[in-house]
């Protein structure tokens, strides 16, 4: 709904009419003054390229006797800056077109008010009214569809001449005064000839007053009349002359506050004329401009409207602003009224830029409160600064979006959100919903959002959404953007409500670069397919829980986001297969109490929002770095009360998990997890029921893990039966010239072992010290069977050794793993400076 008021010109003109300058000797100046869109419709005409007289447009007026009659006023004080008499004046003169058809060849008609001075004045806000109607012209000539003269002074046809409606007992006649004959004297009215006798008897004398108005308009009871209006001009007796190009509408208008009270048609900047292509308010400029608007520094207190497409372009964050007036009247309504701030409507190419929109925490009397919102409109939102949409204080109501988009109408539609600046909000910092069969391509590139400080559920306050995108038939890229301090104390409330940085519903999805920082949940996806790329994630515990990536709807985070369009509206969905990928983050968790805390967490069958039946999930988890969780990564699965939904594939792979209470958490069934080839903080592989040596983050579940890398980033070569050396020693010194680096099985397998074989690499910075020897001591493979070890040494070359062991009789050997035997090295001869050795295991074979 648009609801918003042009205030006419000749309102504006009664307004300002005070300290009247009197008209004195100066140099001969013309003025010129153009009459645009905006001035035209103050004066219910219409501005238009169709005809014109001079310049490249004129005023139109087609009328039927239903709409209001033009009134063009001109007001010397505010356009011109001075003040004369009739006497002053030498001309009037103007152009008109139209197709001499109308009834009684009516036309455009002038008049002139003069001031009241409170004495003999016709009307309470005017002294006189003379009248000059073209068709009791001297030597009256119209000529159809082309352009027409009328004028004051005496040209060879049409000269205009004056009556007074309120004195001349005749509403228009023929050999009426002529402006010459107004100021050659007092007009006796009773007496002159053609007014018909019933005049006024009193002389008098126009000449002498001050003119306040003049006017070119129409009159009410015309039934049909439709012509061109162009070329007003008002010469002085003094050479002055005040000239109005009537035009067209524009391209491109500017904006400027410091124009606010110029007169209709004022030049107010080289080439910019006030009602033309120059406004001073953001909306006058919105419904005149044909392409775009250029708004200069300033504060702007208004409301704005866009309608249509457009770009409207602000001279920069905290440069140019819009502060929200203390009522909105513009609402878009559906189950909300939503009260913007700005609000762009029904296009599918309006740009807003550059921009601070602050809504002076005007939400208590604006809900639903937004900042900048985008209905069923497509375009480019970017480098806006967004504040203070909120109430005052901020409190637990559920509004007050920094940038709010809807799109309901079940067109299509594409959006850019990028740059932008939001921060003290109440709800949201930036959301776009899609609604039905709507289809929108959203994205939300390199914004900044900063969350509000201490919101808890124990004051009552919202739970904070950074980001937002909501849509079943919507696409979104969240790219580049930064999100901080979106969090919320959940510990007091009955449902467990989480703030989220990036929330989406639905809506296939990129999550990617994005930069943020203490989330309580940094990123959540419900019942949708989701790519989440390369993000720099912290998260803090705010209340009871913490959550990093969350790539479907867990029980355990209760997302809050806002006005989630009505679910099960459709029957199918895009796709009934949801490949969630989560690659290449860096997640952490600050903070000294993780309890509840998960890094990244998918979840199978739990809800089915849409009500579309059960959808099937393609987990991918590679590549990413998480830190400080309870748990690294969580994969879990419905197993009551379920939507139908499961697993296809889970694949975990190239993580590092290590600096984690527990590397993994799994309860699902419906899909093997494969973790395998992920590091867990320790060359032994992770704590798990699978691989009882290692020492690693855990695995709570069922899950693959072997083989499993042997670093950060490094080989996938490991697993419960290998064979390892080391820990090496920090260096081999001149007073410890002879190290023993010890040679370790893992083993899974419980049989008992009858002997190893281990060959093994020396760098060309080492050399043997000495012959390797069996490891017989407590805790190594063969403690327990030292006289049944035999040990063969073989030299291989090149560096390359080969060590066996076997155990004769009974027992039959070892069942579990251990320090199988030492490897005595030093620098070799050829070292001379610092350098780094290495022992490479080649190759084993257990017996």
């Amino acid at each position: 709904m648009r609801l918003f008021k042009i205030q006419s010109l000749a309102a504006c003109a009664l307004a300002i009419m005070v300290g009247l300058v009197p008209m004195t000797a100066a140099a001969q100046t013309t003025t010129n003054f153009v009459g645009g869109a905006a001035y035209a419709a103050g004066s219910a005409a219409v501005a238009t390229d169709a005809e014109a007289f001079t310049g490249t447009g004129s005023w139109y007026k087609n009328f039927t006797g239903v709409e209001p009659p033009v009134e063009f006023y001109i007001d010397p004080v505010s356009q011109f800056g001075t003040t004369f008499t009739i006497d002053d004046i030498a001309d009037i003169k103007y152009w008109t077109k139209n197709d001499n058809l109308n009834p009684s060849g009516v036309d455009f008609f002038m008049k002139i008010y003069t001031v009241p001075d409170g004495i003999d004045d016709d009307a309470g806000w005017y002294g006189r009214r003379l009248n000059a109607e073209p068709l009791y012209s001297n030597n009256y000539t119209p000529v159809a569809n082309t352009w027409v003269e009328w004028a004051s002074a005496a040209p060879p046809q049409n000269q205009l001449v004056w009556f007074d409606g309120s004195n001349s007992g005749n509403f228009g006649f023929y050999g009426a005064p002529t402006l010459s004959d107004l100021q050659s004297g007092a007009i006796t009215w009773s007496t002159w000839p053609g007014a018909g006798g019933g005049g006024t008897a009193t002389p008098i004398d126009y000449g002498l007053e001050t003119v306040l108005f003049f006017t070119i308009g129409t009159g009410t009871g015309w039934a049909d009349f439709e012509g061109y209006l162009d070329a007003v001009t008002i010469e002085l007796t003094n050479g002055d002359s005040y000239v109005f190009d009537l035009e067209g509408p524009v391209d491109t208008v500017y904006v400027d506050d410091d124009w606010a009270g110029s007169g209709g048609g004022v030049e107010v900047a080289p080439g910019m004329f006030f009602g033309h292509n120059a406004f001073d308010t953001i909306q006058g400029g919105v419904d005149f401009a044909g392409t775009d608007v250029q708004v200069a520094a300033g504060t702007y207190q208004e409301q704005v409207l866009i309608d249509h497409d457009l770009e409207v372009v602000g001279a920069g964050m905290g440069v140019s602003t819009i502060l929200s007036p203390a009522t909105l009247d513009i609402q878009y309504v559906t189950s909300k009224n939503y009260k913007p701030v700005v609000t762009a409507i029904g296009a599918q190419n309006i740009l807003f830029q550059g921009f601070t929109v602050d809504g002076d925490g005007q939400g208590n009397a604006n809900v639903t409160f937004v900042g900048i919102g985008y209905f069923n409109a497509g375009g480019e939102l970017a480098e806006c600064e967004v504040t203070g949409v909120r109430n005052e204080p901020l409190d637990g109501g559920q509004h007050g979006l920094g940038i709010y988009g809807l799109h309901d109408d079940g067109g299509t539609y594409t959006v850019l959100c990028r740059d932008n600046v939001v921060y003290d909000f109440q709800k949201g910092g930036i959301t776009w919903n899609g609604s039905g069969v709507t289809t929108v391509d959203v994205d939300v590139l390199n914004n900044d959002v900063t969350g509000s400080p201490g919101m808890t559920a124990a004051n009552g306050d919202p739970a904070q959404n950074g980001i937002q995108v909501v849509g079943q038939f919507t696409t979104a890229l969240i790219d580049g953007n930064t999100v901080s301090g979106i969090g919320y104390d959940n510990t007091v409330a009955t449902t467990k409500w989480v703030a989220t940085s990036v929330l989406t519903y639905y809506a296939d999805t990129t999550v990617s670069n994005n930069t943020i920082n203490s989330a309580q949940t940094a990123a959540y996806m419900i019942e949708g397919p989701v790519a989440y790329l390369n993000n720099d994630i912290e998260v803090v515990k705010y209340g009871e829980s913490a959550f990093g990536l969350i790539a479907a709807d867990p029980p355990s985070a209760v997302p809050a986001p806002f006005e989630v369009p009505e679910s099960g509206l459709i029957a199918a969905r895009r796709a009934g297969i949801f490949n969630n990928t989560v690659d290449g983050n860096t997640v952490t968790f600050s903070g000294m109490d993780n309890t509840g805390s998960m890094g990244i967490e998918t979840d199978s069958g739990y809800y089915d929002f849409l009500g579309d039946g059960p959808e099937t999930q393609v987990a991918v988890i590679t590549n990413n770095t998480v830190a400080g969780f309870e748990y690294a990564i969580g994969i879990l699965e419905c197993a009551t009360g379920c939507s139908g939904s499961d697993y296809t594939s889970i694949d975990i792979h190239n993580n590092d998990l290590a600096a984690n209470d527990f590397g993994l958490y799994t309860d699902a069934f419906s899909a093997t997890v494969d973790a395998s080839c992920n590091w867990w903080g320790d060359i032994s592989g992770p704590t798990a029921v699978d691989n009882v040596l290692g020492t690693g983050a855990g695995i709570d579940g069922a899950a693959v893990s072997q083989p499993w890398l042997d670093g950060p980033g490094g080989n996938c070569n490991l697993s419960s039966d290998y064979v390892f050396a080391g820990p090496a020693p920090s260096e081999i010194a001149g007073c410890t010239s002879c190290v023993l680096i010890p040679v370790t099985l893992s083993r899974s397998d419980l049989n008992a072992a009858r002997g190893v074989s281990v060959t093994f690499q020396l760098s060309p910075e080492l050399e043997l010290c000495g012959t390797p020897t069996i490891s017989l001591g407590a805790t190594t493979f063969y403690d327990g069977f030292a006289g049944q070890v035999q040990a063969f040494f073989l030299d291989n070359g090149g560096g390359s050794y080969t060590f066996d062991t076997s155990i004769l009789g009974v027992p039959c050997g070892p069942t579990v793993g251990g320090e199988v035997f030492v490897i005595p090295v030093t620098y070799a001869g050829s070292v001379t400076s610092d350098t780094t050795g290495q022992v490479t295991i080649t190759s084993v074979t257990l017996r």
